[in-house]
Formats: structure tokens, C-alpha cells, sequence
């Protein structure tokens, strides 16, 4: 089992500069995805078609789903593998990056950028002119989206979606039956660099459907731990911590609180 705070290494860290992967996480560090689940995900010209029940893997929520996009002839032999783990922190999404690529067969992937597509804090794609693979991570989560049909198929744009998900802060709604943050605190106001802290949110739904957060700040970084997410930060100053509450319709309701480092 790899640690979720290890810096990848053996055969991952000597075919790719994982060490460069903790500086390129500059966005992913200040975002936190928690408790996603199956349902917030839709895909334009994408049909589900199979679902896996949630599992844990390494401390990561794990979350599987196959998909289909019907053909110009009808057919339905272009399918999509999508995996989402969801880690206990931006480091450990790192880590389970180093795992995907561990289980490639091609000796070293090209950078996602290097070709065009900016995807996550670190990415990679398959080696095919069309993008038929990619691996990424992103703040807590890591990603691995590949066409799997008969029929090869891009899968660029999904990987586009699935990130923007969870680094694009969503406008809070209003509706009848919109979900509600009744409370949104921190255990200490004022903490010490370094000092790791306890965030708690209590949110619910008028019609009982479930929630998944999407934790952002200016300053520091997020992590979970015991199923509970918190913050902590090694440089001084006045962290401004949103949450968002969202459903599986896409209503979404919003609070902030501040935390000073000293």
C-alpha cells in the first residue's frame, strides 16, 4: 500500500520527474473535493452504461463507471472507462497517479500539456494521435478516463469535464427545493503554521438527495482525515475558506468562514 503523503518513487519516479509533481500542484492544493459520488457526473454525447459500487482502495474512495456515444452508423461500440478516486489529499491523488502509470505497458507517457491538453495539476496521455487515454490529478482526486470500444474515440473532452467539475467554483442557486448549509465551522479561528484543523459542515436536502462539497481557499491546503475534511497552512495570514453543497440536479448553496495563521 503506498502512503498518501509519499513522493512517488521505484520505476514511476525514474520514467517521470515526480519530484516537479508537488510544485505543479499550486491550484490542486486549494481545493477539496469530498464525498463525490456517481450521479453528479454527466458527460455531453455520453450515455452510462455500467456502474461499480463504491469501494476503498489505499484510503481512497473509488468510484468506476463505463459509458457509451453512439457512433455515426448507430452503433454503440465506442465505450468510456472512467475512474475517479477520490484521496485523503492533493498528495495522495499524486500517489495514485504513480499508480496508474505503474500499470501502463508503454515505457513513458507524454505530458498532457506537451500536447496540447491542460488537464489537472499533473497529467499524461496515451501515446495514439487520438487522446484515447488520460490520467490526471487534481487537488484530492485522481483521474484515469480511457476508451475502451471497439471503436477508438477521444476522450479529451470528458477528461475537460471532469475537471472543470471540480476546480470551477459553481454559482450558488436558488429553488424551492435547493439544499441548505444550516452551519459551517472551524474548531479554532486562529491557529499556529502547521497546525492542522478540523473543518465541520452540516448541509442537507429538502427531498433527502445526497451531497458532495467542494472545499476552495487563497491560502494553504485541505486534506481528510477520520471522514472529516480540514485545513492547515505553513505560511502566515488569513485563509477565506468557501464550501459548496451540491446535488445530483446541480442546485448548489455556498458559506465562508476565515481562518489566521500565525
Amino acid at each position: 500500500m503506498r502512503h498518501e503523503d509519499d513522493v512517488p518513487t521505484g520505476s514511476v519516479g525514474s520514467q517521470y520527474d515526480t519530484t516537479a509533481w508537488l510544485q505543479r500542484a499550486a491550484v490542486g492544493k486549494q481545493i477539496l473535493v469530498w464525498k463525490l459520488f456517481r450521479e453528479a457526473l454527466t458527460f455531453e454525447s455520453w450515455r452510462l452504461v455500467d456502474s461499480e459500487p463504491e469501494r476503498q482502495l489505499d484510503g481512497c474512495r473509488v468510484l468506476a463507471s463505463m459509458w457509451t456515444s453512439e457512433g455515426e452508423s448507430g452503433d454503440v461500440e465506442r465505450l468510456m472507462q472512467v475512474q475517479i478516486d477520490e484521496c485523503p489529499s492533493w498528495r495522495g491523488a499524486l500517489s495514485e497517479l504513480a499508480g496508474f502509470l505503474s500499470e501502463c505497458q508503454a515505457a513513458s507517457l507524454p505530458e498532457a500539456a506537451t500536447r496540447g491538453v491542460e488537464i489537472g495539476d499533473v497529467a499524461y496521455t496515451g501515446v495514439s494521435d487520438v487522446f484515447d487515454t488520460v490520467f490526471a490529478a487534481r487537488a484530492n482526486v485522481a483521474l484515469e478516463v480511457r476508451s475502451v470500444g471497439r471503436d477508438t474515440v477521444s476522450v479529451e473532452d470528458p477528461a475537460r469535464r471532469l475537471d472543470g467539475l471540480f476546480t470551477e467554483r459553481p454559482r450558488p442557486t436558488e429553488h424551492p427545493v435547493n439544499p441548505t448549509i444550516r452551519s459551517f465551522e472551524v474548531d479554532k479561528p486562529v491557529i499556529s503554521r502547521g497546525e492542522r484543523v478540523a473543518l465541520h459542515v452540516r448541509a442537507s436536502d429538502p427531498l433527502e438527495r445526497p451531497l458532495w462539497y467542494q472545499f476552495f481557499t487563497n491560502l494553504g491546503e485541505f486534506f481528510i482525515e477520520d471522514d472529516r475534511p480540514g485545513f492547515l497552512s505553513n505560511l502566515p495570514g488569513t485563509a477565506e475558506i468557501q464550501v459548496f453543497a451540491r446535488n445530483e440536479n446541480g442546485l448548489v448553496a455556498q458559506s465562508s468562514l476565515e481562518v489566521r495563521v500565525e
